[in-house]
């Protein structure tokens, strides 16, 4: 195993000491959705539903080919085994949950990453799983990536650029982050899910124009409040904000 740069392994402690900040929010997520609907098979929809629209720019006709399938396939969501059995069965690919979950239509790597991760949670909560498919089987797979959409990509481009030389290594998008993290520096699935509060400190901590291209970086109070669960009491947001701004200065490219 390459031996992990100082930075990184600074930043990974202190999305370690922090993780509870951003885990409320996630598990209140789904809390939302596995207890608004009566059924297993009614949550298991609400979940693709949520997940799938998470995307800038759903791409629609696709996605509902997807759904009409699942719709047609009465099983399809009862249970972890059945919708494996989907997914494998409509996808052109055999070589895991990931994968065969990536060639659905509509979907695409950090659509499915996400809901691997949320799969991944609710395996870790019991109270969760009472609610949903109790045959879970994902965190003992190899089969948990971070979800890297533009706000992790922008942390890892200002992060690597003089500390990493991620890019020399691997292309800075999803499949090169998740290499680098994954096989380069033999981070498992339950580190995975730290690694994913990345969105969380990037999301509250960068601005970025109508082109999405440029951004800038600092405390960002309005994209904080745009996030239903997240605590709303003047104590908790200073906090919140004192930590967003250690966070800027973990993840400053290195002076000259």
């Amino acid at each position: 195993m390459t031996s992990r740069p100082q930075k990184v392994e600074r930043l990974f402690e202190f999305l370690c000491e922090n993780h509870h900040f951003n885990r409320v929010i996630q598990e209140d997520f789904l809390r939302q959705t596995l207890y608004s609907c009566e059924t297993i098979e009614e949550r298991a929809r609400l979940l693709l539903y949520k997940i799938v629209n998470t995307q800038s720019q759903p791409k629609l006709d696709p996605i509902q080919d997807f759904f009409q399938r699942i719709a047609n396939d009465k099983k399809s969501l009862s249970n972890f085994k059945e919708f494996s059995q989907f997914l494998s069965v409509n996808s052109q690919t055999k070589s895991g949950l990931f994968k065969a979950l990536e060639g659905q239509a509509g979907w695409g790597p950090k659509t499915s990453a996400l809901l691997i991760r949320n799969l991944a949670m609710i395996e870790r909560r019991q109270d969760l799983r009472s609610r949903f498919w109790l045959d879970l089987d994902v965190i003992e797979s190899k089969e948990v990536y971070l979800p890297v959409d533009a706000v992790i990509k922008s942390i890892f481009q200002r992060f690597t650029e003089r500390d990493l030389d991620l890019r020399k290594s691997a292309p800075c998008n999803f499949d090169g982050i998740n290499v680098f993290l994954k096989e380069k520096l033999n981070y498992t699935n339950s580190d995975i899910l730290i690694w994913d509060d990345l969105w969380f400190w990037g999301f509250i901590t960068q601005s970025s124009k109508s082109d999405k291209q440029n951004r800038t970086y600092g405390w960002n109070s309005a994209k904080y409040w745009s996030i239903f669960s997240a605590p709303k009491d003047n104590v908790s947001i200073s906090e919140i904000r004192s930590l967003a701004r250690e966070f800027l200065k973990l993840t400053a490219p290195k002076g000259p």
